[in-house]
């Protein structure tokens, strides 16, 4: 459905560089590519070639942009979450002893596991956008900001920290949005029920000015709330966007991809959750025997 969508958005003019499409992995992106490219060899060849689209990770797209936007972070990189830990063991700057020992102390950790507590609790603070000065652990508030202030130091960024810098970019600088504005047209997100605050925050200032904004998201998969996602931001999606006009829902609820027996287990299972879309699945088995059509 996405790569149908972005083909046809191309087929009717769109220039490839208007276009972003956001996906969960890497892995995802490079699928994604290669459905869009299937589509539009059938349906308009003269138009496949879209080098010039961006099709990623979020935080791969945030980096890209702050190269865009200024050109003192074209220097800096991304650390993952392997690079992550090693910066922060080796950073003896900010991750003092005292620091380290009274983690290890108080939560009954190993210094691996201390490291570990330092990064989630700093990647919460930076999800939920809090101020430093506002956090009642004075000590971690010292080595969080001291933590910041070294990543920008060594020209790095993690994952929420790329996303943190473009957002007060772009909230600083009003100008810069809308030299965005003039570039990109049309944005997808898929698997948007993963999406976090700080994700949220900042697709909404991209999408103020776009054309059109699609999300393709299921909030009956949204697992991943111990990292921070918010599978309300889905839900609510209608009452944040709605108002913006030309909204439009499309329930996709054939699945095409479990046994009978597993959609209809996990249809019974998950209506137990009180805050949901409604949606009513089926197998595409059962639809094809309700038409009449057989494999």
């Amino acid at each position: 459905v996405v790569s149908r969508r972005i083909a046809k958005i191309v087929e009717k003019g769109a220039p490839p560089s208007s276009i972003v499409a956001i996906t969960f992995t890497e892995k995802a992106a490079e699928e994604l590519k290669t459905r869009i490219r299937e589509r539009l060899d059938e349906d308009a060849p003269e138009r496949a070639d879209f080098g010039d689209m961006y099709i990623g990770t979020i935080h791969s797209f945030a980096i890209y942009l702050l190269k865009e936007l200024e050109p003192k972070y074209r220097s800096f990189d991304i650390l993952d979450d392997a690079r992550r830990v090693a910066f922060v063991s080796k950073s003896d700057t900010f991750f003092s002893g005292v620091h380290l020992k009274g983690i290890m102390e108080e939560n009954g950790l190993s210094y691996y596991g201390a490291i570990c507590r330092f990064i989630e609790s700093s990647e919460l603070a930076l999800i939920e956008n809090v101020d430093p000065d506002t956090i009642d652990n004075k000590r971690f508030a010292k080595h969080f900001k001291e933590y910041l202030d070294l990543l920008s130091e060594k020209k790095y960024f993690d994952f929420q920290t790329v996303l943190y810098t473009l957002i007060k970019e772009l909230e600083t600088h009003p100008e810069k949005i809308s030299y965005i504005a003039e570039k990109i047209k049309h944005i997808t997100v898929d698997e948007y029920q993963d999406v976090d605050p700080q994700q949220e925050r900042l697709l909404q200032i991209l999408s103020e000015s776009t054309k059109s904004f699609c999300v393709v998201g299921d909030d009956d998969q949204g697992i991943y709330h111990w990292r921070g996602t918010d599978v309300s931001i889905l839900r609510d999606f209608d009452k944040k966007y709605g108002s913006r006009g030309n909204f439009i829902e499309v329930k996709l609820q054939t699945d095409y991809r479990s046994t009978s027996g597993i959609v209809q287990l996990s249809k019974k299972f998950i209506e137990h959750n009180k805050k949901r879309l409604t949606k009513d699945m089926i197998h595409s088995h059962t639809l094809k025997r309700d038409y009449n059509v057989h494999d």
